[in-house]
């Protein structure tokens, strides 16, 4: 038998969760970079660059937190209609 003719199927499960927590390890590395980058440059212009870049990354920082929180809420936090406050003068 040769190994073209096996039928063998690679499955790898990881969950949806930790991917998220691996992209914001890797967001978080990301900004990291730039701002030591941004230190270890002279350039002025090179060093506002770097700065912009670390900004962004933070945004996308804070978006991967907003997704991990939004994926796992439902673990700990039921949402009830019944329950939920709706102001002062919604009974009115």
């Amino acid at each position: 038998m040769n190994w073209k003719n096996t039928s063998t199927k690679l499955s790898v499960q990881v969950p949806q969760i930790e991917l998220y927590r691996r992209a914001l390890d890797v967001e978080e590395k990301s900004v990291q970079l730039y701002e030591e980058g941004a230190r270890t440059v002279a350039d002025e212009a090179t060093r506002t660059a770097f700065l912009n870049v670390a900004i962004e990354e933070k945004a996308h920082r804070q978006i991967m937190e907003n997704i991990i929180e939004f994926v796992i809420k439902p673990e700990y936090w039921t949402e009830n209609a019944e329950f939920g406050y709706r102001g002062e003068d919604y009974y009115l």
